[in-house]
């Protein structure tokens, strides 16, 4: 690696651990950032205490390559390292986007299930509805068992299918189980 300067180094630095000198100076310990950024403006030199603090703090920097531009910015084990660790790192990335997609999938099939469920059981409703009505329009009740489930009829219908189809189901009802009370008019005629 050609010889750098302390600000160069310094902008490897933050570049390598993608932070700020804000950032490293409070990871560092520093309570303000006037130190490194004297360095960035090359006014100073990095002390072997911040050099000492820096590799501590993250042991993949070579001792050297900070305090006087010697060797290579990383330690070769720590490279190895690194890398492992970044992999590491990006499969715990995946496997949480994966965790994440699965229980998106697990909530949307758990909405389709409950719709499902509901559709099947207004389905199982209207079958057996209907087929009560077929039994009503067979005229196999009596009058006021008639009258008496016409309207529950009413009301299912309304709700299931629409004002407009109660009132056509309860018309029939009405005409062809539900014997007209009044006396028809050849019946009028003889009776007087």
């Amino acid at each position: 690696m050609k010889k750098t300067n302390d600000s160069d180094r310094l902008n490897l630095i933050l570049s390598e651990l993608k932070i700020s000198k804000n950032a490293l100076s409070k990871a560092l310990g520093y309570t303000n950032n006037v130190g490194l950024t004297n360095i960035s403006k090359g006014m100073y030199g990095f002390s072997s205490e911040m050099a000492s603090r820096l590799v501590k703090l993250h042991p993949a920097f070579n001792y050297d390559w900070i305090l006087e531009g010697k060797g290579e910015m990383l330690n070769e084990k720590s490279v190895e390292k690194i890398s492992i660790q970044q992999q590491s790192s990006q499969l715990e990335i995946n496997f949480d986007a994966l965790v994440q997609v699965s229980q998106q999938n697990a909530e949307t099939n758990l909405q389709n299930a409950k719709s499902l469920d509901r559709i099947i059981s207004l389905y199982e409703k209207e079958k057996e509805e209907k087929a009560a009505l077929i039994k009503l329009l067979q005229g196999t009740q009596s009058n006021d068992t008639v009258a008496a489930e016409r309207d529950n009829y009413k009301a299912m219908y309304e709700s299931l299918a629409g004002v407009t189809t109660a009132k056509r189901v309860i018309r029939s009802v009405d005409t062809k189980v539900i014997p007209d009370t009044k006396p028809h008019r050849a019946d009028r005629r003889t009776k007087h």
